[in-house]
């Protein structure tokens, strides 16, 4: 997050003032910048919901096991946050 403020910044005066996490790396920081945000959009990606494994209605989060509810179709889990992919 720091580096996307740091690069999102218009003139680029926290990178020269040292603020910026990837001002100390050789070679192109946009570059692995990218990458590092790419990771973490991939982390965030929508997971499967796991069935009910006895006579309940209750599904679980496929990231953390959190009981979610079929029935109300929630797109997300309550506890951490990922999306759930009901279809």
């Amino acid at each position: 997050m720091k580096g996307l403020e740091c690069c999102s910044d218009v003139g680029g005066k926290h990178c020269y003032e040292g603020k910026c996490p990837y001002a100390s790396m050789s070679g192109p920081c946009r570059e692995q910048l990218a990458q590092d945000a790419l990771e973490l959009l991939k982390e965030q990606e929508a997971v499967e919901p796991i069935p009910p494994t006895d006579e309940s209605e209750m599904w679980r989060c496929g990231n953390c096991h959190h009981q979610i509810f079929r029935c109300r179709h929630q797109r997300f889990c309550e506890k951490c946050g990922r999306q759930v992919k009901w279809e």
